[in-house]
């Protein structure tokens, strides 16, 4: 993996709720343009995947998420995985995968962190 292209963390949970919505997805930690905020968010209308995927931008960088049911923590593994290939395809940023425990530390692991 080029470290010139290396711009993100894709983290999914370990734990899944039995019941809910589950989240997973890609931080980069810089701006996208608009035109690759769309084509990101296309992905909703040319998938027919059971759940939402997001593209928010503010200050600390661009976070792709992806909210719906996911079943065990393969099938998270699963989706950061595809997140993490159509962020590189898009945007040319290559993105490490982790695991966090559970939906809380993705959510915080996605969340905007403005001092």
């Amino acid at each position: 993996m080029s470290q010139k292209n290396f711009a993100g963390v894709a983290v999914y949970p370990v734990r899944i709720p039995r019941i809910g919505t589950t989240l997973v997805g890609v931080w980069l930690g810089r701006d996208i343009t608009p035109d690759q905020h769309q084509k990101i968010f296309n992905i909703n209308n040319t998938h027919d995947i059971p759940g939402h995927i997001g593209v928010r931008t503010d200050v600390s960088g661009t976070m792709v998420m992806y909210a719906g049911w996911v079943g065990n923590w393969k099938r998270a593994r699963i989706v950061a995985a595809f997140l993490s290939r159509v962020v590189a395809e898009v945007t040319g940023a290559q993105s490490e995968t982790r695991p966090l425990s559970d939906y809380r530390s993705v959510s915080r692991a996605l969340a905007p962190t403005v001092l």
